[in-house]
C-alpha cells in the first residue's frame, strides 16, 4: 500500500470539482469582520455549539456527528478555535448558519485600544 502524504485529505478532495480546496475558508470583509466556512461532515444543526470567551479574543466551535450506521466505529467530535492574534481588537459579535454539514460564521470585530491604530482596517 502506498504512503499517503501527510495533510493530503485536508488540502485536496479528489471529488471536488470547483471551490475552495480546504476544509475551512477565511475571508476578511470590508465591514471590519471576517467570514469563516468550515466543513463538519455529518453534523446536524442542533449539534453545533459556539462560545465566545469572556475576553472576546477567541471563539470555540464544538460539533458532534452522531454514530448513524452500525458499522461506524464511534461518534465523531470536532473542535475548532478562531482567535485574534493582536492586542488592539476583539470580537464584537457573531452570527452563524449550519446546513448540510457546512458551518458559515460571520464575525464582527472592534478596536479595543483607541491609542493604537486598528489592525482590522481592510487593506
Amino acid at each position: 500500500m502506498a504512503a499517503v502524504p501527510e495533510g493530503y485529505y485536508e488540502s485536496t478532495n479528489p471529488f471536488l470539482v470547483h471551490g475552495p480546496r480546504g476544509f475551512e475558508e477565511f475571508k476578511l470583509l470590508e465591514s471590519f469582520g471576517m467570514y469563516v466556512r468550515m466543513d463538519f461532515p455529518g453534523v446536524p444543526e442542533e449539534c453545533v455549539r459556539i462560545s465566545l470567551d469572556p475576553a472576546k479574543k477567541s471563539l470555540a466551535v464544538y460539533a458532534d456527528a452522531p454514530k448513524v450506521h452500525r458499522y461506524d466505529l464511534a461518534q465523531r467530535k470536532y473542535l475548532s478555535v478562531i482567535e485574534t492574534v493582536c492586542s488592539c481588537c476583539a470580537f464584537d459579535r457573531f452570527t452563524y448558519q449550519m446546513s448540510d454539514g457546512v458551518l458559515r460564521l460571520h464575525l464582527s470585530k472592534s478596536n479595543i485600544d483607541q491609542r493604537r491604530s486598528s489592525c482590522i482596517e481592510y487593506r
